[in-house]
């Protein structure tokens, strides 16, 4: 095993518990430059045993606690404070063990200096002032008998995993022991030579569960460092544990070559096997695609690539897989790739190659020495490797990414939304990783995109937009994360140590519960210091988390009541919505709206159309909710387009003599993946379009729900004379307007009371499916309109299925399952109503129905 700089990070941690709820809120940390962050001496505060006991008893109960359980406390605190037996109290540092700083990590920044991150501890101090003191029973009695595990742990003093009244003991033991600040200590020795570099006040910490520091200093990478507690007075208290200056990891070295291509195969929606051949770099691997994974039949090729990848940990695996489907780059399950695998001291850790060269862990879902085989998942068609790492080392070294909470996190609290209550923490930890690998440059994360639209931040919105786009896939891909747990923690934590190490990204960590329980969490792994991992927790922001892993007892403890630690391969998953889209709309401001914004309409409100339809174009700004649909209404037909990232449509729609009212439905899908409506700008916007053109004695309108798909529309006139794709207009002047050969329609079919009308005779309406384009059946909607704005105007509504198509079964009289008889039209000449005339009526029999026959052209003209 070649192990180039033992330099080990790792961090994982993805709970499933719950992720965040409430309304979204942000906060803000204290920027370097603050002055509230300088320590200043000062005077010691002072107290007396009887001023604090007739503070105690003044004390009211707080709001939504149980009188008798306040009492109960207030008795105890006041017992344990008498029999410390002294008269005046003077404030001192924290001195104990329990007070001592255990996570402090120290992250160089490349430039001589190094950001220090570490917890606040000072055991008693549970409402977190800064001083232990009397108010301090009140987050005790707030928080009775919870576990500390629901992230209350600071208020857990003896450490027993509940909050009760065993915690006044240390409360009353360390009374009066004041944190005002930390000062900061460098040496370069680890054990002795330690000196003041810096002081940092109280008032610098935040965070809105155990505070916590992050402070960044003038000390090189290869120095120590430590952080010591200091009350009003400059006195010191129980300083931390030494923690190295550790440097940026630097990734493996990863050269592409010439792809090979060694086998090919064609593989359907039905899926299949690609084996690599015997006697090739290959022999042994296999690439399964499950049902569904591909929607056609797509040759699929597999091979090599002679590039060379040159790990900063690890073995490289020996050769770059290409797997090649052509046009298609992403598949719709996840496939299968199985490897050769026979040495159980080492793991695979896969990794997706992306087109710069950059590595991406992928999901390892099965590792099986006896078998012979491991197997990941991927979404890609693209290159794909492996690095082998061993198992059971016990690494005493440090690593970390240059991602920093505070700096490439959120800044907004993970509490959902409107549409993802339980929260939205993939959707926020995934952009975070991808913004940190590609727009790093282009400013940190935390501090942009906090204007205000419609009431949220934009980063609220982010979160909202990434989580929906992520989670669509994620409900397909979670069985295969979750079958995961095969996997040991030792084989976890070593993939995620690997791939800090090699990618120099963060890694995300999958949190859940072993027994069960519902929820689920996402953390980003970002550094790991002799197992302690450094987490980025969307519920914590700006803040720096840590998980620990137990290296002696190879397993990792507890996160935050979560038990279950695995880690999640982002080079195995795929977006429904590209982050690129988002980040584009975010720097937009979302166009000024959290819900949709429809703007750029043309033809504009009140236009003057001419024809009997119009093609509506825009732009749809999207806010929370990507929209992928918008349906136009004229009246009450809709009328469906598909609407690409960008947001530019063009929709065609019908226009009906004199006054058209339109509205607009915009639409989009939820994390589940389901169909939503989502708010828009029109919503409360009249917009009409005014047709001036003849009234129509029948006009006939066609759509259908199936994007890509080619329904036509025929009608037959009394004189056998017809009206299709290939023949548009009849002698009489009935005409066709537009055929649509890729979803939806509308097609419309127009005789006007200026053109010939052949009263008390017959028109045939039919349909035919001409082709599906491989995309299944379709419904159709037909809406019949008689006697245009006279009194006497009528409507008349067809709906159906077709699911059989045909291109070469089209001519006006041909038959089958291809084909549907809408309805037979008799008109009658009528005059108005106050003047007496004939009733309108629609007949739909032909028999007995005498027509002269039309020679259909020949096949070369009906040729689409």
């Amino acid at each position: 095993m070649r192990i180039r700089n033992l330099i080990l990070a790792i961090a994982v941690a993805f709970v499933l518990a719950s992720c965040g709820g409430g309304r979204k809120h942000s906060i803000t940390s204290p920027s370097p430059a603050d002055d509230t962050r300088s320590f200043q001496a000062g005077e010691p505060q002072e107290t007396t045993i009887d001023q604090a006991l007739a503070e105690l008893a003044a004390m009211p109960t707080p709001a939504g606690v149980d009188e008798a359980t306040f009492e109960k406390l207030r008795d105890a605190l006041a017992d344990s404070l008498r029999e410390r037996g002294e008269g005046k109290l003077v404030s001192t540092p924290p001195s104990t063990e329990s007070s001592r700083v255990t996570d402090l990590i120290a992250a160089d920044n490349g430039d001589g200096s190094a950001t220090l991150m570490w917890s606040y501890r000072n055991t008693g101090d549970y409402n977190q002032d800064g001083i232990v003191n009397i108010s301090d029973i009140t987050p005790l009695a707030v928080h009775f008998n919870e576990s500390s595990d629901a992230g209350n742990e600071w208020i857990d003093g003896n450490g027993d995993t509940t909050i009760n009244i065993s915690d006044i003991t240390p409360l009353a033991a360390n009374f009066f022991n004041e944190c005002a600040g930390y000062a900061i200590e460098s040496s370069d020795n680890p054990d002795s030579g330690f000196t003041q570099v810096d002081t940092v006040s109280f008032s610098a910490a935040s965070g809105t569960g155990r505070l916590r520091f992050s402070y960044t200093v003038s000390v090189a990478a290869g120095m120590w460092v430590r952080v010591v507690p200091l009350d009003s007075t400059s006195a010191s208290g129980v300083e931390s544990a030494a923690a190295p200056v550790a440097g940026a990891v630097t990734g493996a070295q990863v050269t592409l070559g010439t792809d090979n291509v060694l086998t090919s195969q064609t593989v359907g929606p039905d899926g299949g096997t690609i084996e690599g051949p015997v006697g090739t770099a290959l022999e042994g691997v296999s690439v399964t695609f499950p049902p569904g994974a591909l929607s056609e039949d797509v040759l699929v090729e597999l091979g090599t690539n002679d590039g060379t990848v040159a790990p900063q940990w690890g073995d490289f695996g020996g050769v770059i897989i290409s797997l090649n489907a052509g046009d298609v780059h992403d598949f719709a399950q996840p496939v299968d790739v199985t490897i050769p695998y026979t040495d159980d001291t080492a793991i695979p850790v896969p990794y997706y190659i992306d087109p710069e060269g950059g590595l991406h862990v992928m999901q390892l879902i099965d590792a099986d020495a006896g078998a012979g085989t491991a197997t990941f998942q991927t979404f890609h068609a693209s290159l794909v490797t492996w690095i082998n790492d061993l198992l059971g080392l016990d690494p005493q070294e440090i690593a970390y990414t240059t991602y920093r909470p505070a700096d490439d996190g959120f800044q907004v609290v993970n509490n959902g939304s409107a549409y993802n209550r339980g929260g939205e923490c993939f959707g926020m930890t995934s952009f975070s990783l991808w913004y940190y690998e590609h727009h790093k440059a282009d400013g940190n994360l935390f501090p942009r995109f906090m204007y205000t639209v419609g009431g949220l931040k934009g980063q609220d919105i982010i979160a909202t937009r990434t989580f929906i786009s992520i989670a669509q896939q994620w409900n397909v891909y979670l069985p295969t994360v979750t079958a995961e747990t095969r996997l040991t923690d030792e084989q976890n934590y070593v993939i995620i140590r690997n791939a800090i190490l090699n990618t120099t990204s963060p890694v995300l960590i999958y949190l859940y519960h072993t027994g069960g329980g519902a929820g689920a969490h996402s953390v980003l792994a970002w550094g790991y210091s002799q197992g302690v991992i450094s987490l980025y927790n969307p519920n914590l922001p700006g803040q720096n988390s840590t998980a620990v892993y137990d290296t002696v007892r190879r397993r990792f403890e507890p996160y935050r009541g979560y038990d279950g630690i695995i880690y999640n391969g982002d080079g195995s998953l795929h977006l429904t919505e590209s982050y690129t889209n988002i980040l584009n709309d975010a720097e937009n401001q979302f166009g000024g709206s959290n819900e949709a914004t429809i703007r750029d309409i043309y033809p504009e409100n009140e236009s003057e159309i001419t024809e009997r339809y119009t093609t509506l174009s825009g732009t749809i700004d999207s806010g929370e909710v990507l929209v992928e649909k918008l349906k136009v209404w004229n009246g009450s037909t809709s009328f469906s387009v598909d609407v690409p990232e960008d947001g530019d449509f063009e929709v065609t729609i019908p226009i009906e003599h004199g006054t058209n009212f339109i509205w607009f439905d915009t639409m989009g899908h939820d994390a589940g993946g389901h169909w939503i409506n989502v708010p828009n700008n029109m919503d409360a916007e009249l917009f009409t379009l005014e047709g001036v053109f003849g009234q129509a004695a029948i006009l006939v309108t066609l759509t259908w729900d199936k994007n890509d798909t080619d329904v036509d529309t025929y009608v037959i006139d009394p004189t056998g004379d017809y009206s299709c794709y290939y023949q548009m207009t009849t002698a009489d002047g009935g005409v066709l307007d537009v055929d649509d050969t890729d979803g939806y329609g509308p097609e419309h079919w127009t005789l006007t009371y200026d053109d010939t009308v052949r009263w008390g005779e017959p028109y045939r309406v039919r349909l035919h499916y001409y082709s599906d384009h491989g995309n299944g059946g379709t419904n159709y909607s037909v809406n019949i309109l008689l006697y245009e704005g006279s009194p006497d105007q009528v409507e008349y509504n067809y709906g159906g299925y077709l699911s059989v198509s045909n291109p070469s079964n089209d001519g006006p009289e041909d038959t089958g399952a291809d084909w549907v008889d809408i309805a037979t039209i008799t008109p009658v000449e009528h005059s108005p109503s106050w003047l007496g005339g004939w009733t309108p009526s629609v007949r739909t029999g032909i028999d007995g129905i005498p027509h002269i026959t039309v020679p259909v052209p020949p096949p070369s003209v009906r040729t689409k």
